[in-house]
């Protein structure tokens, strides 16, 4: 008899983005609004020959380098609804227990910390994403001159670092 088990990981990250030098340091900087529009910068070494065309002409070994920036939390707009595999409560829900937690589950589990500009540090690495659970009254949600949705915040300085501490 097979029974389901439930894993949580601290972090995930697939592919290129282990490559990323800088440090995480997102929970102990004071701008984080710079932070989450910076992108990780990768160098690329490339070695390669070059074949001459004519005879005569010399083979060539040529090495070559380029910087390229990986996407980061600044170019995500929205989240397709394709890559939720489950949530809790589901949209809409009018009955969910207080006592249990909400939780948004991705199909491609890397998802939270895929665009993080930086490299795990003590085996942490902060996610570029974010679930916020608030009542009703504490948030009011529109849509920007571009139709995103933006969430503010209504309550005072001292509720609103409650909500968000360092």
């Amino acid at each position: 008899m097979k029974t389901d088990q439930t894993y949580f990981f601290p972090w995930v990250r697939k592919g290129l983005a282990n490559s990323i030098p800088e440090a995480d340091v997102f929970g102990n900087v004071a701008d984080n609004d710079a932070l989450a529009k910076m992108r990780a910068v990768l160098t690329i070494h490339t070695q390669y020959k070059a074949y001459p065309t004519e005879e005569g002409g010399e083979e060539k070994t040529l090495i070559d380098e380029k910087e390229i920036g990986l996407y980061g939390p600044a170019d995500v707009s929205s989240v397709n609804p394709a890559a939720i595999l489950k949530r809790r409560p589901e949209a809409g829900s009018k009955d969910f227990p207080v006592q249990y937690f909400p939780y948004v589950e991705f199909r491609e589990p890397d998802l939270p910390w895929r665009y993080t500009p930086a490299q795990r540090t003590e085996n942490r690495l902060t996610p570029w994403l974010a679930l916020l659970c608030f009542r009703s009254d504490r948030v009011a949600l529109y849509k920007d001159g571009k139709g995103l949705p933006v969430i503010t915040f209504r309550g005072d300085k001292a509720e609103y670092e409650a909500a968000f501490p360092r």
